[in-house]
């Protein structure tokens, strides 16, 4: 629910079947539920798609279903959960929507941010392949900007059984 705005509009705008939006922190769950309210009202049949989850995504994920597209912001603390994330990507291929923050020297390859998340998937033996980076939105202090960078990543496949 950190990315709480974008899990509403995808399901606004996108012909998802589903939407999670997970988070730790009850007011932004709550204020996530607040916008699901408003897009009920608008449109029942596209709000029904979004659930939303209280997790602690610094420990191992459980989710009952694949999904296609996983939009995660970094935390502002050291928090990892992007390897929580990936534990939880080894059914099929999935596009992952990283949000980092970079200065302007990093733009527009982001490559520290393109390290840390290929740096994650070797770990796991995943396939990693950028599909885009750059600068979402304006500044947000000084030379610092917020981007997203946009991965495939597939997981490694079984060996075949004889």
């Amino acid at each position: 629910a950190g990315c709480g705005p974008e899990a509403l509009a995808v399901a606004a705008r996108t012909e998802c079947a589903k939407v999670l939006a997970v988070d730790a922190n009850d007011r932004a769950l709550a204020c996530c539920a607040r916008g699901l309210d408003l897009l009920a009202r608008r449109d029942p049949e596209r709000a029904a798609r979004v659930s939303l989850r209280r997790a602690d995504l610094s420990k191992p994920l459980c989710l009952d279903d694949a999904f296609d597209r996983i939009i995660a912001p970094r935390p502002k603390d050291d928090t990892d959960f992007l390897d929580p994330i990936l534990d939880a990507c080894v059914a099929r291929p999935v596009v992952l929507h990283w949000t980092d923050f970079a200065a302007d020297t990093e733009l527009p390859d982001c490559d520290r941010t393109r390290a840390f998340v290929h740096a994650a998937c070797a770990k796991r033996r995943f396939a990693c392949e950028v599909l885009y980076s750059g600068r979402a939105g304006p500044s947000v202090a000084k030379r610092q900007y917020r981007v997203t960078v946009d991965f495939l990543i597939s997981p490694p496949h079984p060996p075949d059984r004889l």
